[in-house]
């Protein structure tokens, strides 16, 4: 049993999005929405929050200790 590729590429896309929101606190959410292949923003944050649990300007500059760790678990363990 696999995963479709909706799946997989949602997970690229969000896991994309956190690696921007953590590393830049400028993040420009409908320019990264667009470099992300999303319609507009709001369909963005839309998966981000669904996904992670937390909107997406919470997670910028939170300081989250091991949000990054948990999120790659999150995406192995899901498919293991």
């Amino acid at each position: 049993m696999g995963v479709g590729p909706k799946w997989v590429i949602l997970r690229y896309r969000i896991h994309e999005a956190l690696e921007r929101a953590e590393t830049d606190r400028t993040t420009d959410w409908a320019a990264l929405a667009a470099d992300l292949g999303y319609a507009d923003q709001a369909h963005l944050v839309r998966d981000f929050t669904a996904t992670v649990g937390d909107a997406a300007d919470g997670v910028r500059g939170s300081g989250v200790p091991g949000l990054k760790g948990h999120m790659i678990c999150y995406f192995a363990c899901v498919t293991a």
